[in-house]
């Protein structure tokens, strides 16, 4: 080994450098031969990691791009893909996505299809009784009630029961009449046939002053006139109305009593003007009794009133029900179901699932995939709504029979839009916008209307009906209202049980408030239904978020309240929206400090939101 080492180190200079000259040249040669397959594995390897390499991004925080799916570590909502292709192709408001990034986004579609447009119409109502079957028992006669047999309401009585005793002079005068006919037909004083005649004169004579025919017959047998008179009920029935008083005189013509025959009732709904067409006579009707929860009664229309009442804004509609077994008493409130079919003019409508529209404002979009490409793409579509028939919306114009539309993952989609800048639901026009919250610290109302409008809101644009109640009947709400403020500072605090237990005072709270009179009362009893519904298991949540998740129904209705009722006392409060609530879907809430404390994510995000309507109290 020393050997050879002392022989390189012996040769010469020049001879270092042609080795070193030869060991170069080597190198170029074979990377020479080999370059092909080298350029081909790298060319493959870059057409690979472009293909797969891809951005994602929060709708809410553009500013965030990270290499894989996840949540944004800001506002903790999922991450939407942010295609790095190229969108020459693309319309302008277009979006494309490889399947991958659909399937990640969770992106459901369904074929636009024509079909009958079934909607539930749901009405209100009362049990009265039927106007055919009541009788008003009168004095026939002059005289003085000697005894009442019924002597209160509400008694049940039966055909041929007696009433009232009646004292009358000229009763008597007109049994003595009879009696003295019947003696000159006896004695033959009178011709046969003339004696006969006076006879039946007499005796309905003794009709028209009330007597029943078993009554004369009685007269004619017993020989002698009576100064009393027993009034008999003429209908079985229950007594409805009572004016008799013992030793009172009464002329003729005076009410005594009033009876209602119950063995049939009558069931009659409010239905609002915005339902009238929906309406027509022969149509089945199924109904529940406040008052028999779990009993489902059924019959038809048989009557709608031609004549819309100017103030509820509705007509009465009237079912004619059997009562044979009186479960149905007069008085009961109702809650009705029609099943209508909206008018159609000759086929059937174009329907898309209502999970498919955005709304904000008068502006309806919807997401339609374009047909035979191999990378999804998406395509804005403003389109025309007609009414809504159940969880599907009637398409005016705007959509065609057989297209694909997007039912899940549409907000993620035009999220994606306004990030590139194209026209979306918050943004028509394109262009830079500012993304998320536009106050994500706590908005107040002095923000511009254009900014409040880009946030949709289904309870926002309910059209709540304020009505005038008494200020007893708003002290009532009070305990409501309580509750349901402790319940929204727990959840902003992360406080489940706090939060639940709340709510369970607030059933209890609501469950012991009277029902108004009138259209206020129907008013009130479909808020209290839907939050009786909504808190019936409280006791058996377990978590926070199903907790927060019925908050967010109870907080439709008290907002429904406040709007319908309004509140007392000298406070105002704040009605208050986020529009990253469950998946982006927004939620509103009411609360009583002017600082943003959102009850739906709690500490995560307490300052998320932004006010958008102060309340005052009324008087």
């Amino acid at each position: 080994m020393n050997n050879m080492w002392n022989f390189f180190k012996n040769l010469p200079r020049t001879t270092w450098i042609l080795v070193g000259v030869a060991l170069i040249l080597g190198l170029i040669i074979g990377n020479a031969g080999n370059s092909d397959d080298q350029s081909e594995d790298l060319t493959t390897h870059t057409h690979t990691e472009t293909a797969e390499a891809e951005l994602w991004t929060c709708s809410m925080h553009p500013q965030i791009k990270l290499p894989k799916p996840g949540k944004c570590p800001i506002c903790f909502m999922d991450l939407i893909p942010l295609e790095s292709g190229n969108d020459e192709e693309l319309g302008l408001r277009e979006l494309k996505l490889s399947k991958t990034s659909a399937k990640l986004a969770e992106i459901s579609t369904v074929i636009v299809q024509r079909g009958k447009a079934a909607v539930v119409v749901r009405l209100s109502g009362k049990i009265l009784v039927d106007e055919r079957n009541i009788k008003t028992i009168t004095a026939w006669v002059p005289g003085r009630l000697e005894k009442l047999f019924v002597d209160f309401t509400g008694t049940e009585v039966k055909q041929g029961d007696p009433l009232v005793e009646l004292y009358s002079p000229a009763l008597y005068a007109a049994q003595e009449e009879l009696l003295q006919a019947l003696q000159q037909m006896e004695s033959g004083g009178i011709a046969g046939k003339s004696a006969q005649i006076l006879v039946d004169a007499v005796r309905e004579k003794l009709r028209q002053l009330g007597l029943t025919d078993n009554q004369i017959d009685d007269v004619e047998k017993r020989g002698t006139a009576s100064d009393r008179l027993i009034i008999v009920s003429p209908i079985s029935g229950v007594v409805i109305h009572k004016n008799a008083l013992e030793g009172r005189y009464v002329d003729r013509g005076s009410q005594i009593y009033t009876i209602a025959d119950l063995s049939q009732v009558w069931a009659v709904l409010d239905a609002y003007e915005k339902d009238i067409g929906l309406l027509s006579e022969g149509q089945t009707v199924s109904f529940e009794a406040e008052a028999l929860p779990g009993k489902t009664f059924q019959s038809m229309i048989k009557f709608i009133n031609p004549v819309l009442d100017g103030k509820t804004r509705s007509v009465q509609v009237r079912l004619d029900m059997p009562n044979r077994k009186g479960l149905l008493k007069p008085g009961m409130f109702i809650r009705a179901n029609v099943d209508a079919e909206l008018p159609k003019d000759g086929q059937n409508p174009i329907l898309v699932p209502a999970t498919a529209v955005l709304k904000t404002g008068k502006r309806a979009v919807v997401y339609v995939r374009k047909p035979d490409l191999k990378a999804p793409v998406f395509e804005g579509r403003e389109v025309t709504l007609g009414p809504r028939a159940g969880d599907y919306y009637v398409v005016l114009s705007g959509l065609m029979e057989g297209e694909i539309v997007v039912v899940k993952g549409n907000f993620k989609i035009d999220s994606a839009l306004q990030i590139l800048a194209k026209p979306s639901m918050m943004n028509p026009e394109g262009g830079v916008v500012m993304t998320g919250h536009a106050n994500h610290g706590g908005g107040t109302s002095s923000q511009k209307s254009s900014e409040k409008e880009s946030y949709p809101s289904d309870i926002s644009e309910m059209a709540a009906e304020s009505v005038n109640v008494s200020p007893a009947f708003r002290q009532l709400l009070k305990p409501v209202y309580d509750s349901y403020f402790t319940s929204q500072e727990a959840l902003a605090n992360d406080q489940f049980k706090s939060a639940r237990d709340a709510l369970i005072d607030l059933r209890l709270s609501i469950s012991g408030i009277q029902v108004p009179d009138g259209h206020a009362g129907h008013l009130w009893m479909d808020i209290q239904k839907e939050i009786l519904a909504v808190t019936e298991h409280a006791h058996h949540w377990s978590d926070i978020e199903a907790t927060r998740a019925a908050f967010n129904k109870i907080s439709a209705q008290i907002i429904k309240t406040e709007k319908t009722f309004g509140h007392s006392g000298a406070n105002t409060v704040h009605r208050a929206y986020c529009s990253m609530a469950f998946d982006n879907t927004g939620a509103e809430w009411l609360q009583t400090d002017s600082t943003i404390s959102n009850p739906y994510f709690g500490s995560k995000m307490l300052r998320c939101g932004e006010i958008k309507e102060t309340l005052i109290p009324r008087k």
